[in-house]
């Protein structure tokens, strides 16, 4: 069986899809756990997560961070809000590039993600 060797995103071992899935699936289980103040761990973990699919996943979570923080999460939430959340999928991505698991990049406490 010929391997398929195409540099499209759609071809990955994961495709485009899977990371957008992380991001719904995260969201859910946030609006689940309804804990004040989990929404940094939940924007973290979602990032890592996506991350750890490999560039294509890289690219769809930066993507959807981006879209989600600048400007609708300024004018939602506020600039320090949204830095605070930027900062907390910032640790997503690097915690997921650098090999750490997810407790290790991702801390379940609230206050960890404040500048």
């Amino acid at each position: 069986m010929q391997k398929n060797k195409s540099n499209y995103p759609g071809k990955t071992r994961t495709g485009l899809l899977a990371p957008f899935y992380d991001f719904v699936q995260n969201k859910k289980e946030m609006e689940e756990d309804a804990t004040i103040g989990n929404d940094k761990f939940f924007h973290c973990k979602a990032n890592y997560e996506a991350a750890k699919r490999g560039k294509w996943g890289e690219f769809v979570a930066k993507t959807l961070s981006t879209a989600r923080e600048f400007p609708y999460g300024v004018m939602k939430d506020g600039i320090q809000a949204s830095s605070d959340d930027w900062e907390a999928n910032r640790r997503g991505w690097q915690g997921a590039k650098s090999g750490k698991n997810l407790l290790e990049s991702c801390s379940r406490k609230p206050r960890d993600y404040y500048k």
